[in-house]
Formats: C-alpha cells, sequence, structure tokens
C-alpha cells in the first residue's frame, strides 16, 4: 500500500476474526495517535447461522464469492485469511 498498490483484505475465519481484529486495531490506533496510517479495503464474510451444515455452506461461499468480486478489479491484491480447521 505504501506503494501505491491497492489491498483489499478478506477475512473467512469468521470464528476468530483475527484479520478483522487486526484491521479494526490498526485503523482505531491510527485515528487514537492521529496518523495517516493506510488501512486496505477489509471484508469479512458473516458465518452461516442456520441449522444445516449445507446451507451455511452456501451462505458462507456467496459470501466469499460477493466479497473477491466487490475487489477483483478494483484491487492489485488480495490477502485472504482462511480458518485453520473447522471441527464444529
Amino acid at each position: 500500500m505504501n506503494l501505491g498498490q491497492r489491498v483489499a483484505t478478506i477475512d473467512l475465519d469468521s470464528r476468530q476474526k483475527s484479520l478483522t481484529h487486526y484491521v479494526e486495531n490498526r485503523r482505531a490506533w491510527a485515528k487514537r495517535c492521529d496518523i495517516n496510517l493506510k488501512i486496505p479495503d477489509h471484508h469479512c464474510v458473516a458465518r452461516g447461522s442456520t441449522r444445516k451444515l449445507e446451507e451455511n455452506e452456501a451462505i458462507e461461499f456467496t459470501g466469499m464469492v460477493d466479497s473477491i468480486a466487490a475487489c477483483e478489479r478494483t484491487h492489485d491484491f488480495i490477502v485472504i485469511d482462511l480458518a485453520g480447521t473447522d471441527t464444529i
């Protein structure tokens, strides 16, 4: 971003939301310190919350596709954070 590249981030880890928390904390810290800090355009894909696994997977997949589609033509890089494991 410091070299002029347009960067978007997508957090697919809907349980921990580590990347989302990082971006939010970075934004808050920059504001608190009155620093003009580069922040990527960030998307967090919501977790499916139905009782059916197949429906949840479809909801989350659609969210991922929509997030990528929103960024792919307007950004040079897209960084995607995936869940480490999904056992529940």
